[in-house]
Order: structure tokens, then C-alpha cells, then sequence
């Protein structure tokens, strides 16, 4: 007990015995007694010291002896100090030091005590005291003193000597034995001399001055020496009736009695009572001791708020108060919450069988969940079986381990965890096997197709599960169709298709296809048939039965068996899919192969009203006018062809469709329009083959109009014209060009330099400009190339303009120069001649105005691919993605919300893990915690290989628990983070929100200056 709760209690005293020290004298009238100093001295006894020092000031001291005078001095000395004046205590100085050997020199002592004890002077008060021979005063001095002399010693610290002086008064019958009795008690207190200081706590319980306090005291004492049956006698009615502070402490130790003999649901009415009442002094091993009793009384989510707040110091009360956490969290079925708690408990390296089944349990909690981006679960196993490996729990935490592999979703870090075990189980390897294999599909939907063929193959080689085995054979053999390894994949998809079980495969239907593909792209058309044969005869899934149709209409075209060609195209044409386009004009080039021209020209007549909007449409076009001109069908020739011009002006076909207009209509005698469109060939498309044979067709007219003249006005200005340079000119260029159409690229490259450097204004220069870039383009060099394009494109409106925007753009994109390439994909978007170049376009437009943060042009652009027919699947994706994007950052977060939904479904791998972390924030943002911490576990549990969104959401995470109040789950959320993350920027963000947290908790706990209890209780049911 502090010496401040008894202060108040000599205060009383004082002001019962001694009035006189403790408040103002009342002031005495004296009688006049001439001077007899006898009169004085009566005067003093009847403490009427102001009438004795005017009857001492009368004294003519001329006629007084020099004994009388000595004792005229004292009289005034003491009655200076009774009267309390400023120079009291200088006088009694200065008389001591006059006279030394004055017979009451020790009463004056005692009084200059008690005038300095008067004044709390205690250290003087002793000091003079010790001067002082007791045994020369008054028996009712004598008291007074030993009694001042002990309490100036008590508050001054100096117990032993303060207990001597209250002994020889504590039994005595005198004003002060109570006082003396409280005080000697209350140092053998103290002392922990606990029956001694019962003894006299006891003996006061009657005394009127002290017997509120005594029950404070013999409470405390029964708490020390742990009679707790004899403090819950009289504590509860003493906390009954206790105000203020008092009521507090005895709280204290009623709940602390209650709660040692096990009585825990009685102890916590006290301990809350404690709890609320502590002004700043409430510790962490307090929050420990209230949340236990609440854990056993059976109130679990009062235990764990209070658990939560003893914080996670590198010591035993908080590793305890973490397992028991973890403990009060499974009995609520909060296993994300308890996992956390174990994993803490068991990073405080302190008490190593609490770190023991800390761990395991938290392995435990992991598997069950299996929703860990860190595999700390995997970690953690491996960690306890190396740690205790004679543990009795052994072959369990393997069976977890075991499982928790297969469970897990996080395949790229279970791989990377089980490859760093060298002397894998068979268990372990069943687990490997099937890791191996997903992994290594969501490295194939990233276009990953070594690295995943590499991982089926490990998979393949792990005989634990047959029909596994066979899964991974077929994907590998995938893998190298992706790598145009043709045969290497025909290999494998033949041993795979004759396979035992291999039907039980959902692949398996698709094998025959892909093999007959696999030899499509060797040219090897007669095994292409017979396994597009098998894929027919099956006839399972209408999809691969339509394509099989088709492709092996393809290949007997490329036969020139055009007559089963035909056939197989008009099977696929009844199916009236997707590629029915296709098939009806790939069936009209049969009949024409056939030499059957009539049919072809109906079937093409059919064919565009059918699918104007096919990409075949210029073809169909093309194809029926040249047809027409075959029958000499003239003017519907020139209709046809001029629709083509008109309705697709950037087709290839437009060259040679405006050559056969001009061709037509020579044919036909009308040598104007002839000129006119041959011309325009010419202008056109200088230097082409179809430049060359319309500039013949127009000398014939010029020759045949008898206008030679004119023809030569007209060459003179057109280069490739020149016949006297063309010759060379024309020689040099075909041979580079013949090197490159057989496809070798180095030596076109060097070839197409040397003719331009001889001819750099020559007929074919825009020619080889446009092929040397293309070799360029292939043989990656880009810089090379886009020069090269980017002259084509300045050069001339000429028909490479497509494929040079296209791969200009594509150069200028991947150098990170978004506007230039933005400029180009515009240009695109208005002459591309097909979807193909269309749809690469408005993809390039996309990622340049987002790349350029032109978020309201995103959003304008994704609208159109998205309502656009020639969007591809992929663009599809990626519109609703950057869709998402913009309207995030633009603030409309409705769209956001809608677009990351679609993304959330249509989509899957990192994309689909931004989508859900970004739906969890909007709905974090709407203050709906609830549905936010919902899609954050989706999250986690669906995208374990894609840690920073993984990452962010468990971020997130941490801040839906903070607006639930759970700082702590919000802590051990962010530390997980920090220890496990390695991307410096989530750390560094999970390090300013714990920081942030761990500044609030310093200011609603501080640390006082007070006697922490270090015992603790650990929950040994559960321990």
C-alpha cells in the first residue's frame, strides 16, 4: 500500500491532538503581574504566550541578576516559537549558542522540533530532536516527542529508525498509542513483516480515528500471504462500501483472490470493475489476467478483446496471451483469426512448448483454410518437423503437409516449396505431380510454353496418378504444337489417343483434331485427311466436326482433288456455322478448279449478298468478276470490280480490280474510260506488276488511236518507265526479289541495300524499302525496319501503306513511344481493308490512350470494340479490362464497378486477380466492409500465384479490420505482409499502416510506473 493513502490520516490525528500545531492560536489576554516571572511562567502553562511575552517586554532588565536575565531570554525564545514568529527559530538558535549549559536547553530543543515539525519540516524536525534529552521532559512531552521525533523520521524515509521511536509508544496508554500503533503496523507492511503489521491493524479496528483504514490493510495482507478465503470474508463488503481510489485497489485484489482460486466468473465482475476505473495505470498483464477469466468463464469474445490488447512484445505474457487468442478464436470459428494468432505466438521465441503447439496449430488452421499467399503453412510444417522430429505428432503434421499441397491453389509457391525438399515421400510426390501439372497449365495460358512444357513433363515422370499422367501428356504435346514442333507433338498426341483410360480424359476428344492439325501445318495433306476422317466419324463436338469439314476441304484444294474439296466444303456449309463464309466461297474456287465456271459464278453471286460483312467479301468480288471476264461478260465484270473499288477501297484486290475495269473496258472499244482507269493503276501503284501491264495496255491504246506522241508526253514523267535504265534496273531488283520470296532474309536484307544505293530513285525502290523492313521485322531489328516503313508510308499511297501503319505501330509501341504509335493505329483505323487490320487498330488505340492516361479516349475506344462485329476475343477482354480502368480513374465508379465484374468472369490469371482486388475496393470505398472482405477472400483463395494483388488485397484487408475495431487482426495482417513480401512498395505501405496502428495503440496504453503481477496462466486444457 502507498504511503499516500495514510498522509491524510496523521492529518486527522494532528487535528485531534495537537490543535495548536495545525491551525491558528486563539488569541490570550494576559493580566498585568509586574515582574514576577513566576507570573510568566504560568502564563506559558496556560499556553497565554502573547500576555507573557507583553508582561516579559515590561521587565526592566537593568534590575535584573544575570540568572534572571538568562532565564528572561529563554522565556522569550520559546514563547517566539509558540507564537509561530518569522525569527522564532533564529532566536532559539542564537539563545543556544549564548547559553549551552542552560538547565531546559533540551525543552527548548523539543520546541524548536515542534516548530519546525509544525511547519512539515521533518528533516530539521529530526534533526533537533536527536539534539533534544528526552528523559528531561515532561512525561505528556516525553510521548509527544518520541511520537514527532518517529513521523518527521517516517517521512523522511527512514523507516528502521522511525519504527524504533513508534515502538516505544504502540503500547503505551497514551493520546498517541494509536497513532503509533497505525504507523509501526504500516511499516512492518512494509517490510512484508506480515504478521506483525496484522497484529497491530487489528488492535486498531475498534479506534475511531483509524478503523476506515485498517480493513484496507489486513485485506492487502491476506492478498500477500495468500489467504484468499479470508480476504473474500470481508473484501467484498469493504468494496461495497469503499469511494474513490480505495474502491478501486480492493477491486483489484478481491477479482485477483477470486480469480487464483479458480473462480473466474465471480473474479470478473472486480477485474472489470478495475479495468474501468484505472486512470492510465492499467496494464498489459492486467488486460492478460481479465481476458483469461472471461476465456474460462466461457465468454470467448470478451477474451479475445481483451487478449488483443496485450500486445506482441518479445515476451512470455504476450506469447501466452497470443496462443490463448488463437484459442478463443477457433471456439468462435474465426479460424483466419486464430491461424494469425498461433503464427504469432509461435514467432516470440520465448517458452518453446507453447512455440511448439503454436506452430502446429497453426499449420493446422492453414490447411483447413488453405488460403496462405505466403505457404507459411508449408513452411511452418516443415519447420515443426524439423524442429521437433521425434514429435508424437509427426506422421500428422505429414498427412497436413500432404494435403495441404493438393489443397492449395497457390501453385507457383507450393512448387518452388516442395522442390526445395530433397527426400520427398511418395506422399509428398502424388502432391508434386498434381502441383506440377496445374502450375504448368496457368504457365501455358500465359503463353509460357517451355516453362510449362517443362513442368509436364515432371509430371508425366510421377507414375502416382495414371490419368494425370496422361493430362500432362497431352498438354505437353500442346506445348510443342504452340513451339511448332509439329512432329514432336504428332508423337506424343498418337501415343496419348492409344492410351488406356485415355477416354476418360475431357481432352481426349479433341486428340484426333489436333493431330490431323499438327499435320496440316507439315503439308502432310494425306495424313491431315485421315485423322480430320476420325474427327468426322466421331462427330462429337460440333465445333471440331464443322472446322474437320473444312480443313480437309483444304486439303484436298491444295491437292487439286477440287471435286472432294467441294464436297467437304458444302458439308460444312449445311452445318451454317461460324465459317460458313468460308466454306461457300472456298467451295465456289472448287467448282472453278473443276473447270465447272458456271457454277462457280453462281456460287459467287450467292455469296455476297450472303455475307457482305465476311472478310471474304472482297475476295467473292474479285473472284466473280474475273470469272465474268473469263465468259467475257464485260460490263457485269466492270460493275463487280468497280464494287469492289468502291465498297472496299483498302482491299489488295483494288490494284488489279482497277487494272481489268481498264482491261474491260478495251475490251469493250471504250478507250477513254480505259485510259482513265489504267492510268490510275499506273499513278497508283508505280512500279508494281500491275503498274507495268496497264502502262502496255495504254501504249496499245495510244498506237491503236494513232496517238504515239502522246504516249511518249505521258512516259516521260514516270520513272519506271525509262526504258534505257529499266533494264538494269528491273534485273537487279527481281534477283534480291526472288531471294527473298524464297525466304531468306539475311541475304534479301543485304541485297535489297545494294539496289537502293545503285538505284535510289529506281522504279522498285518503295518495293524494296517495304521488303527489306518486312525482313527486318522478322530477324529483330526494329529500328531497321521502322525506318524502312516509315519511308514506305511517306513515299506513296501505295498498297504496302497497310502492313507499314500496322508494323510501324507496332515498333513505335513496343519502344514506348505510345503518340507516334497512336498516330499510326489512327491512320490504320481508316484504311484497314479487313477485320484483321481493323481490330489491330482500335487494340493499338486502346493501349496507346491508356499508356498516354487519356482515360475519357479509353473509355470512348473500348465502347467501340466492344460494339464493334470484328472485335476478336481477345481484344473483347482486354476492352472490358481498360474499360475498367479509365472509369476507375476517372471517378465513375458505377462503370468500374460493372466493367471489373465482367473482367472478374470473362477473364482468368492476373487480370482476373486485379478485377476481384479492384471490386473489393470499390466496395470498401461504398463502406460496404461486409461484401469487400467477402471478394477479398475470393481473392486470396482463387489467385494464390498472383502475389501483389494477393498482396493488396490482404492490405485492404487490414483496413476493413480497422474499421471493424480489430486493430489486432489488422496488425498481424500487415506484419505477415512485412515479413513475407519482397516487393519494397507493398512493404513499405504495409509499414506505414503498422506504423499508424502501433502509434494508436501507445496512445491508449501507456505504460505506467506501477508493481506489474508477472505471473501468468496458461489454459493447460488446451496447452
Amino acid at each position: 500500500m502507498q504511503k499516500r493513502l495514510f498522509i491524510s490520516f496523521l492529518t486527522l490525528f494532528l487535528t485531534i491532538t495537537f490543535p495548536g500545531i495545525l491551525r491558528a492560536q486563539s488569541p490570550v489576554s494576559g493580566q498585568e503581574y509586574g515582574t514576577n516571572l513566576l507570573l510568566v511562567q504560568q502564563l506559558m502553562d496556560d499556553n497565554r504566550f502573547l500576555a507573557a511575552q507583553k508582561l516579559l517586554d515590561q521587565l526592566n532588565e537593568k534590575e535584573l541578576s544575570e540568572s534572571q536575565m538568562t532565564e528572561t531570554e529563554y522565556f522569550k525564545a520559546i514563547i517566539s516559537l509558540r507564537l509561530d514568529e518569522m525569527d522564532a527559530a533564529e532566536k532559539a538558535a542564537n539563545f543556544e549558542s549564548k547559553y549551552p549549559s542552560f538547565s531546559r536547553i533540551s525543552e527548548l530543543r523539543y520546541t524548536l522540533g515542534n516548530h519546525y515539525f509544525s511547519h512539515s519540516k521533518f528533516k530539521d524536525a529530526a534533526q533537533i530532536y536527536a539534539q533534544a534529552d528526552a528523559s528531561l521532559l515532561s512525561n505528556d512531552d516525553r510521548n509527544a516527542y518520541f511520537f514527532k521525533y518517529g513521523y518527521s523520521q517516517f517521512m523522511q524515509g527512514k523507516t528502521k529508525e522511525a519504527k524504533g521511536l513508534f515502538y516505544k509508544l504502540k503500547d503505551s496508554n497514551t493520546t498517541y498509542s494509536p497513532s503509533a500503533t497505525y504507523y509501526y503496523a504500516h511499516i512492518n507492511y512494509d517490510e512484508k513483516n506480515f504478521p506483525s503489521a496484522m497484529k497491530g491493524f487489528q488492535a486498531l479496528q475498534s479506534d475511531p480515528v483509524f478503523k476506515p483504514i485498517v480493513p484496507y490493510y489486513i485485506t492487502q495482507i491476506y492478498y500477500q500471504e495468500k489467504d484468499y478465503d479470508k480476504l473474500l470474508e470481508i473484501g467484498p463488503a469493504l468494496f461495497k462500501q469503499a469511494q474513490g481510489p480505495r474502491k478501486n485497489e480492493i477491486a483489484k485484489v478481491i477479482g485477483d483472490a477470486y480469480f487464483k482460486l479458480g473462480r473466474f466468473s465471480e473474479s470478473i465482475e472486480y477485474l472489470e470493475f478495475y479495468r474501468a476505473n484505472s486512470q492510465g495505470g492499467y496494464q498489459k498483464s492486467d488486460y492478460y489476467q481479465l481476458a483469461f477469466a472471461h476465456m474460462k468463464a466461457g465468454h470467448d469474445s470478451e477474451a479475445i478483446k481483451y487478449f488483443e490488447k496485450v500486445g506482441n512484445k518479445q515476451d512470455t505474457l504476450s506469447q501466452y496471451a497470443l496462443y490463448n487468442l488463437g484459442t478463443c478464436y477457433l471456439k468462435t470459428d474465426q479460424k483466419e483469426f486464430a491461424g494469425k494468432a498461433f503464427y504469432a505466438a509461435y514467432q516470440l521465441d520465448v517458452n518453446q512448448e507453447v512455440r511448439e503447439d503454436a506452430l502446429f496449430n497453426f499449420a493446422k488452421i492453414s490447411y483447413e483454410l488453405s488460403n496462405d499467399p505466403y505457404n507459411r503453412a508449408i513452411s511452418a510444417i516443415n519447420a515443426y518437423l524439423e524442429a521437433y522430429p521425434q514429435s508424437k505428432r509427426k506422421n500428422e503434421a505429414y498427412t497436413y503437409l500432404v494435403n495441404l499441397f493438393l489443397s492449395s491453389k497457390n501453385y507457383k509457391g507450393a512448387l518452388v516449396a516442395l522442390e526445395n525438399i530433397d527426400d520427398r515421400t511418395p506422399e509428398l510426390n502424388k502432391a508434386y505431380q498434381l502441383i506440377a501439372f496445374h502450375r504448368g497449365i496457368e504457365l501455358y495460358g500465359e503463353s509460357r510454353f517451355t516453362e510449362a512444357g517443362n513442368l509436364f513433363e515432371k509430371s508425366m515422370k510421377l507414375p502416382n496418378d495414371a490419368l494425370l499422367q496422361l493430362q500432362a501428356k497431352y498438354w505437353l504435346a500442346d506445348c510443342h504444337y504452340q513451339m511448332k514442333a509439329y512432329d514432336q507433338s504428332i508423337v506424343l498426341w498418337k501415343e496419348l489417343n492409344t492410351a488406356y483410360k485415355v477416354k476418360q480424359l475431357s481432352e481426349s476428344v479433341r486428340i484426333p483434331y489436333n493431330i490431323a492439325f499438327a499435320y496440316y501445318a507439315l503439308n502432310d495433306y494425306p495424313q491431315a485427311i485421315e485423322w480430320f476422317g476420325k474427327v468426322i466419324q466421331e462427330g462429337k463436338v460440333p465445333g471440331l466436326l464443322s472446322d474437320a469439314y473444312l480443313r480437309t476441304g483444304d486439303c484436298y484444294y491444295l491437292m487439286k482433288d477440287f471435286s472432294k474439296a467441294a464436297g467437304f466444303y458444302a458439308q460444312a456449309l449445311r452445318l451454317n456455322d461460324s465459317n460458313a463464309d468460308y466454306a461457300m466461297y472456298q467451295k465456289a474456287l472448287s467448282h472453278g478448279g473443276q473447270g465447272d465456271l458456271e457454277q462457280k459464278t453462281l456460287e459467287l453471286e450467292a455469296f455476297y449478298p450472303r455475307f457482305p460483312g465476311s472478310d471474304l467479301a472482297d475476295d467473292g468480288l474479285y473472284e466473280l468478276g474475273t470469272t465474268y471476264l473469263i465468259f467475257e461478260k464485260n460490263m457485269p465484270a466492270i460493275t463487280t470490280f468497280q464494287k469492289l473499288v468502291n465498297d472496299y477501297p483498302h482491299s489488295p484486290f483494288v490494284r488489279q480490280a482497277l487494272l481489268k475495269i481498264g482491261l474491260a473496258y478495251y475490251n469493250t472499244d471504250q478507250k477513254q474510260e480505259a485510259l482513265k482507269e489504267l492510268k490510275r493503276v499506273v499513278e497508283s501503284y508505280a512500279g508494281t506488276k500491275e503498274s507495268k501491264e496497264a502502262l502496255v495496255s495504254i501504249r496499245n491504246i495510244y498506237v491503236e488511236s494513232n496517238a504515239a506522241d502522246d504516249f511518249f508526253v505521258y512516259v516521260k514523267n514516270i520513272p519506271f518507265a525509262n526504258v534505257s535504265n529499266n533494264a538494269q534496273d528491273s534485273i537487279s531488283y527481281m534477283a534480291t526479289e526472288n531471294v527473298y520470296m524464297n525466304g531468306d532474309c539475311v541475304a534479301a536484307i543485304s541485297g535489297f541495300g545494294s539496289y537502293l544505293d545503285q538505284f535510289p530513285q529506281g522504279a522498285f525502290n518503295i518495293q524494296a524499302h517495304f521488303y527489306r523492313g518486312e525482313c527486318y521485322y522478322k530477324t529483330n531489328q526494329p529500328a531497321q525496319a521502322l525506318a524502312d516503313y516509315e519511308y514506305v508510308l511517306e513515299k506513296s499511297e501505295n498498297a504496302f501503306r497497310e502492313t507499314s501503319l500496322m508494323k510501324s505501330a507496332r515498333i513505335q509501341r513496343a519502344n514506348l513511344n505510345y503518340t507516334r504509335a497512336l498516330d499510326y493505329y489512327n491512320e490504320l483505323a481508316e484504311i484497314a481493308s479487313g477485320d484483321a487490320g481493323l481490330i489491330e487498330s482500335m487494340e493499338g488505340q486502346l493501349e496507346c490512350y491508356y499508356q498516354l492516361q487519356s482515360f475519357p479516349q479509353v473509355i470512348q475506344t473500348a465502347k467501340r470494340m466492344l460494339s464493334s462485329p470484328a472485335g476478336s476475343e481477345s481484344g473483347i477482354e482486354k476492352a472490358h479490362l481498360y474499360l475498367a480502368r479509365a472509369a476507375l480513374e476517372t471517378g465513375d465508379q458505377m462503370l468500374a464497378q460493372r466493367e471489373y465484374g465482367i473482367v472478374s468472369n470473362l477473364l482468368s490469371g492476373e487480370p482476373a486477380a486485379e478485377a476481384k482486388y479492384q471490386m473489393a475496393h470499390l466496395k470498401y470505398e461504398d463502406r460496404n466492409f461486409k461484401e469487400s472482405e467477402k471478394i477479398v477472400f475470393e481473392l486470396i483463395n482463387e489467385f494464390g500465384s498472383y502475389d501483389f494483388w494477393v498482396t493488396k488485397g490482404f492490405i485492404l484487408l487490414s483496413d476493413i479490420y480497422v474499421q471493424y475495431g480489430n486493430t489486432f487482426q489488422a496488425r498481424q495482417t500487415l506484419q505477415s505482409i512485412i515479413d513475407n513480401q519482397e516487393d519494397p512498395v507493398l512493404v513499405n505501405l504495409a509499414l506505414q499502416k503498422k506504423k499508424i496502428l502501433d502509434e494508436d495503440e501507445e496512445a491508449e496504453i501507456k505504460q505506467q510506473n506501477k508493481t506489474v503481477n508477472d505471473t501468468v496462466f496458461l489454459d493447460e486444457q488446451n496447452h
